[in-house]
């Protein structure tokens, strides 16, 4: 049993030398390789155009639903009156239901077309309106972990046309949050905006440098993946070596 033991371990210590030793005989192509990919993934990181991100996170405060129900609740008979309150204090909140109309709506086309437009404008931005690409990529609109903030950002190559896609988003979405509460309210809207208020989570801002690109995680993920290759170029133009000298050694013989 022991000696089964010795005799794996060195085994393996043999291989291990052996590796170590094809990889050393051959370390001009890993070492090639190796600064071939620094170069090339150095020249790409710098050669990418810097992106600027602006964002903000929008919290609405929407009180309409007691509203609602007191409007509901005056105009029914007194025995309705309790099941229309369980019914309607039931019901999902109108903050919610609000904030993922808002959250669909400024994905939707028009909204991202309109913002577009403005853009283009003022700025001259090389945009084709007709392609919905071309349009997604302006800005993003999602909700945060919690469900309840919406998120807002942008990312250009000019910090300010970035902030301006922000401002212009919150433009858009508080014209369409009234446009909810006019839905909802409908003769009442003037009561119903006053329940309506936009507060910032996080007030819009934007980052000094640039988020994009990544250039120290290019770098290392070249010299990574140079090094590797390297070490399989290695091992396969060392195997190539062993088969070519193999096949001249079996020639030699037959001659």
């Amino acid at each position: 049993m022991e000696k089964e033991k010795i005799h794996s371990v060195n085994y393996d210590e043999v291989d291990l030398y052996k590796l170590i030793s094809t990889i050393w005989r051959r370390k001009s192509i890993v070492i090639i390789t190796f600064f071939v990919f620094i170069v090339l993934g150095t020249t790409i990181a710098f050669l990418l155009p810097n992106i600027y991100q602006a964002r903000a996170s929008v919290h609405l405060n929407v009180d309409l639903w007691k509203y609602y129900l007191e409007e509901v609740i005056s105009s029914i008979s007194q025995n309705e009156k309790l099941s229309v309150i369980v019914q309607s204090v039931t019901k999902s909140s109108i903050t919610q239901e609000l904030t993922q109309f808002l959250v669909s709506a400024l994905n939707g086309y028009e909204s991202r077309l309109r913002i577009a437009r403005e853009l283009k404008g003022k700025y001259g931005l090389d945009l084709n309106l007709s392609d919905r690409k071309d349009l997604d990529r302006i800005y993003t609109v999602r909700l945060d972990k919690n469900g309840v903030n919406i998120v807002l950002t942008s990312e250009m190559k000019d910090r300010k046309i970035a902030e301006t896609t922000i401002k212009l988003l919150i433009q858009e979405l508080d014209r369409k949050a009234k446009e909810f509460i006019y839905a909802y309210c409908r003769k009442a809207y003037k009561v119903c905006e006053e329940h309506y208020s936009i507060a910032f989570a996080e007030e819009p801002f934007s980052f000094d440098k640039p988020v994009k690109p990544k250039r120290g995680l290019i770098i290392s993920a070249s010299a990574i993946s140079g090094l590797l290759l390297g070490i399989f170029l290695a091992f396969l133009w060392e195997g190539l070596a062993r088969r070519r000298d193999e096949l001249k050694a079996k020639s030699n013989l037959s001659m």
